[in-house]
């Protein structure tokens, strides 16, 4: 109902991830990325979509990114491979 809501697309995303629809995931949480850009959570969880897809060096750019924004997220970030 909201397609340019940051909620509306971030939940999406949580709902596809969790359903293996990583692709669809990926696409809420680049919406959710360009409607809230300080936002560490987005960036994290748009980093486990492309972990997902296979694309550990653009997960990376996004768990940097998280990291950067909320250091409190290191502990979840998995290490580089």
């Amino acid at each position: 109902l909201q397609p340019q809501g940051l909620w509306p697309n971030f939940y999406q995303g949580v709902c596809a991830y969790r359903l293996g629809k990583y692709q669809d995931a990926l696409v809420a949480f680049t919406v959710c990325t360009a409607l809230a850009p300080q936002s560490a959570a987005c960036f994290y969880n748009r980093g486990r979509a492309y972990a997902a897809l296979g694309r550990p060096d653009r997960a990376g750019q996004d768990y940097d990114r998280a990291r950067r924004l909320d250091p409190s997220l290191a502990a979840m970030i998995p290490p580089a491979r």
